[in-house]
């Protein structure tokens, strides 16, 4: 697997988690919405630790999508490869 498909992956796993944060937090806030026991036991800290978490995975994943790489160099033909000399 190649550096950048991994930086992609991590991109769209890190979006993931925040916006299951970002979810969890905006029903959290909610009184008339019964929530499931996991968001329950959370504690708007670890939620917020949670969006940071995704943040920094998806942050990761741009690194290594976009930083630059160095360019395949092209073999120097040889003098044989040359059918011009003169």
């Amino acid at each position: 697997m190649s550096i950048r498909l991994t930086g992609q992956i991590l991109r769209i796993a890190g979006l993931l988690i925040e916006m299951l944060g970002i979810l969890a937090y905006g029903l959290r806030t909610r009184v008339d919405v019964p929530l499931p026991s996991l968001i329950q036991q959370l504690s708007t800290d670890s939620i917020w630790i949670l969006i940071g978490v995704g943040f920094a995975t998806w942050l990761l994943g741009t690194i290594l999508a976009y930083w630059p790489r160095p360019k395949l160099r092209a073999a120097k033909p040889s003098p044989k490869d040359d059918t011009l000399s003169v």
